[in-house]
């Protein structure tokens, strides 16, 4: 009786960059043919890059930030960005303030002589997850939120400021 040898399967090599390079490094490795994988990039929304797409030797193959692929061969994929808006930093000026800060559900922001745009809250993968509506007062209520660490990022006419807020 003929013994049958196991074959190993074919990899392939699957590497991940992004566009510009600062962002999110280098990652991949080495995955059977034929196998399915699932890769994300999750921009920091702390200076202002926001996801564009996937491309493989310049051509976009995806638009969603979470990639579901059939890996056939080897390739390099890449995270595009584009940077949204220019981030102002106003570290260790009292230009803003966001308090109380860790928080239970209300969050006040004192903004002195900048007009405010616009706020949002993203959660630490850099998602959305409230962008409450401006009041007068500049009080907003999070209790909807999980407990966790989130990023208040606060809209000016000339950029934007991030603060990472604790919600307990």
């Amino acid at each position: 009786m003929a013994s049958v040898l196991a074959q190993e399967p074919e990899t392939c090599n699957i590497v991940f960059v992004s566009n510009p390079p600062e962002l999110l490094g280098i990652g991949g490795g080495s995955f059977p043919c034929g196998t399915n994988i699932t890769i994300s990039c999750i921009p920091s929304p702390i200076n202002g890059w926001k996801f564009v797409n996937w491309t493989v030797d310049s051509i976009v193959v995806s638009t969603e930030l979470c990639l579901t692929f059939t890996v056939t061969q080897s390739c390099t994929l890449v995270a595009n960005f584009i940077q949204t808006t220019d981030v102002i930093d106003i570290t260790g000026v009292s230009a803003i303030n966001i308090y109380p800060n860790p928080t239970s559900g209300q969050l006040r922001i004192t903004n002195y002589e900048l007009r405010i745009d616009g706020i949002e809250v993203f959660d630490i993968y850099g998602r959305k997850v409230l962008e409450p509506p401006l009041t007068v007062l500049h009080s907003y209520d999070l209790t909807v939120l999980q407990p966790g660490i989130y990023f208040v990022r606060v809209g000016f006419e000339d950029g934007v400021c991030v603060q990472k807020l604790v919600k307990q």
